[in-house]
């Protein structure tokens, strides 16, 4: 076929999805969609939902007669063999190739290599023992050269029989069926691969556990996810989970509180707070939730906080975190400043959730989660992409569904475009010096997402100027002047606002001049006004749009 490099082998025809997830399957390995020609997944989700499950939304999305998807391989743990682990070495160039691959051969091993079709790069893949739960991926030493090892459930890759470009990844060594009979190798064979501060350091009196591998325990993400409600595949999970008997597995889940575990970490991604999650599991009663009995709660949270520490430390959400956390501390003058901050805030969520600086993105979710109207959001986009804040990419498909895409630049004072290579994501994204802080919690912001985010920029709540003002109050009294000039506002509206807010005791003023924090929490605020009716007002009130407008997609199929 012109234009067809490398030529296919008969084993390695391309298009042959059925045949080739059938003997993925077979080994125990999972796979999942991808897009056709593309390396990115179909399912946003991809890390916790089923295979089965992913390719059937799949075949729902896309007309299947013309278009042929690719086939991710997800790293972890097999199905059929719990206590071994899927791992790959993506070797970029040649001198990655000619070290990982002499090294191997003097382990023993010849691991079933595919190339890639970029052409210069391999994936060597292996099985393992031993890989730190809270293990990924990460860069190899760069002595080896370029590339990375990925080993743990959050990390993928390309595999035959996909096509990208006219070009196949192919079995250049080995098959599937002969990777199961490669020698197990454990994590400490592996470690030759990982730059020095992956390795564990000696103790000190100071800490006796400082494995630089393992992320810091968090108790809620650093960043406000719109709130959604519980997917279909999260309730059937749960389902399965209330008669799972012990030692019990589904899928590549080897065990019935990795399912919980993946139930809990897709709830998150939907924005539900601990409170929330632990009412879900007592109303479902999973199996092995409810055998923990007085524990139940001490066994949630501590999965729960395990979860959000495995889903924030990853490079790009500690970026996006960083400029997050960096937007709302910024002061954003102009008549409609709130707005583009509250909308730029909103789509670096989405980004969030992703994991990617790049998202498709539908006007009506950026709305619900600045609390705007959807009528505004175009307009805030335009402005801030003008401000160089964010860079539109695509537009909307309607077709299939699917919102424009953008992607997160950077804040206009720390304007610079860098790439991040975050394989298999690749995105644009400014940052302050480029720096990336480690981020506690933000329980107090997490728990008024879920219940209270009807607090601002409702009717009957608090406005985006208190918003603002609140934002920047602290135990330090400060002037009207300086909050002024840390929010951007004008002098009569941070008037207004700390009177609104002094009313309410979220603000009082010091002894010796300017406003301090007040001894009200936003919690009492919220529950004084209705905040939690205000919130499921204006849920109802965007579940019923979307109903609406589902409806009329399918009456004019599609060809509004």
């Amino acid at each position: 076929m012109k234009g067809q490099w490398p030529p296919p082998s008969p084993d390695t025809q391309p298009h042959r999805l059925a045949h080739y997830r059938g003997r993925w399957d077979e080994v125990g390995i999972s796979t999942f969609p991808l897009h056709q020609n593309e390396k990115r997944p179909v399912c946003d989700d991809w890390q916790t939902r089923l295979p089965a499950d992913m390719w059937t939304e799949a075949e729902r999305r896309t007309d299947t007669a013309n278009t042929q998807h690719n086939i991710g391989v997800r790293a972890g743990q097999l199905s059929t063999r719990p206590d071994t682990s899927l791992a790959v070495i993506d070797m970029d160039n040649a001198t990655s190739r000619r070290n990982a691959t002499a090294h191997l051969a003097s382990m023993g091993i010849d691991a079933a290599t595919v190339r890639t079709a970029s052409g210069s790069g391999r994936h060597a893949y292996l099985l393992a023992s031993g890989v730190p739960d809270n293990f990924t991926w990460r860069k190899i030493n760069k002595d080896i050269g370029g590339g990375e090892l990925r080993a743990g459930r959050g990390a993928y890759v390309v595999a035959p029989c996909s096509e990208i470009d006219s070009t196949c990844y192919i079995f250049t060594a080995g098959n599937i069926e002969t990777l199961i009979t490669q020698p197990v190798v454990t994590w400490q064979d592996l470690k030759w691969l990982l730059p020095d501060t992956t390795q564990r350091r000696p103790r000190t009196r100071k800490s006796t556990h400082t494995d630089a591998t393992t992320p810091p325990q968090v108790n809620a993400l650093p960043v406000r996810l719109q709130r959604r409600n519980m997917p279909a595949h999260t309730l059937a999970l749960l389902g399965w989970c209330a008669n799972a008997k012990k030692g019990e597995g589904l899928s590549n889940y080897a065990t019935r509180s990795e399912v919980e575990a993946a139930a809990v970490t897709q709830l998150i991604g939907c924005g539900w707070t601990l409170d929330e999650v632990r009412g879900a599991f007592e109303k479902h009663q999973p199996k092995h939730f409810t055998e923990q009995g007085s524990q139940r709660g001490r066994y949630i949270a501590h999965t729960f906080r395990r979860q959000v520490s495995w889903l924030s430390n990853t490079p790009i959400r500690l970026m996006l975190a960083d400029l997050y956390a960096e937007v709302q501390t910024i002061p954003w003058e102009g008549r409609t400043g709130n707005t583009n901050r509250d909308v730029f805030l909103a789509l670096i969520a989405h980004c969030y959730r992703f994991d990617t600086a790049a998202v498709y993105a539908a006007q009506r979710d950026l709305a619900e989660h600045a609390h705007s109207a959807r009528q505004t959001v175009p307009n805030a986009l335009k402005r801030l992409q003008e401000m160089g804040c964010v860079m539109f990419l695509e537009k909307a498909d309607r077709t299939r569904r699917r919102g424009e895409r953008w992607a997160v630049v950077g804040l206009p004072s720390t304007q610079g475009v860098g790439v991040i290579s975050h394989k298999p994501y690749k995105g644009c994204l400014g940052s302050k010096g480029g720096s990336v802080r480690e981020h506690t919690s933000a329980e107090a912001d997490a728990g008024l997402a879920a219940r209270f985010s009807g607090l601002w920029a409702v009717r009957g709540g608090l406005g985006r100027s208190c918003k603002a003002v609140c934002l920047h109050l602290s135990d330090k009294p400060q002037s009207v002047r300086d909050l002024i000039s840390a929010t951007g506002k004008k002098r009569k509206a941070v008037s207004r606002a700390l009177a609104e807010l002094s009313q309410l005791g979220i603000a009082e003023q010091a002894k010796r001049g300017g406003y301090v924090r007040g001894k009200v929490s936003l919690v009492e605020v919220a529950h004084h006004l209705g905040a939690e009716e205000l919130t499921t007002r204006r849920r109802s009130r965007h579940t019923w749009e979307r109903e609406a407008y589902a409806k009329l997609m399918k009456l004019s199929g599609g060809k509004v």
